[in-house]
């Protein structure tokens, strides 16, 4: 899995390249939510054009990200 992250004002893109699957979805929530914090955004877009592949993991990833965002 190969990760982007850009910022657009609040607003946190992630470009996703590969397999987000049991093995790759801890690196993706950790680097997520670190960035997240660094920048103090609210906001996020995914970009799964080049996503391959993507298990229960991805999508709990995804839900937990949800979650903390509107927390």
């Amino acid at each position: 899995m190969d990760l982007k992250f850009k910022r657009k004002n609040k607003t946190l893109i992630i470009l996703i390249a590969g397999e987000i699957d049991h093995h790759s979805s801890k690196e993706l929530r950790s680097k997520t939510e670190s960035t997240l914090e660094q920048m103090g955004g609210r906001n996020i877009i995914f970009g799964f054009q080049e996503v391959t592949f993507m298990d229960s993991a991805g999508i709990g990833v995804m839900i937990g990200i949800l979650h903390q965002l509107n927390a």
